[in-house]
């Protein structure tokens, strides 16, 4: 995401009053984490494939 686009999606003081100006913060923030942690996830797999040791910052998945 440009900053351009980032200052056009973050949430403003007219966002929908039902939920306020809080809860799209919080909306907004998770989708930049979630951004930014696949940006993060596909280094690491890069390295991987390069054959570097990589240490993983993706959680283990639980066994159901």
């Amino acid at each position: 995401m440009t900053a351009f686009s980032q200052v056009l999606t973050r949430p403003t003081e007219d966002d929908d009053e039902e939920t306020g100006l809080m809860e799209s913060w919080k909306k907004y923030l998770w989708r930049e984490r979630e951004t930014r942690l696949q940006a993060v996830y596909a280094v690491e797999d890069a390295l991987i494939a390069l054959g570097e040791p990589v240490t993983r910052t993706r959680p283990k998945r639980a066994h159901r």
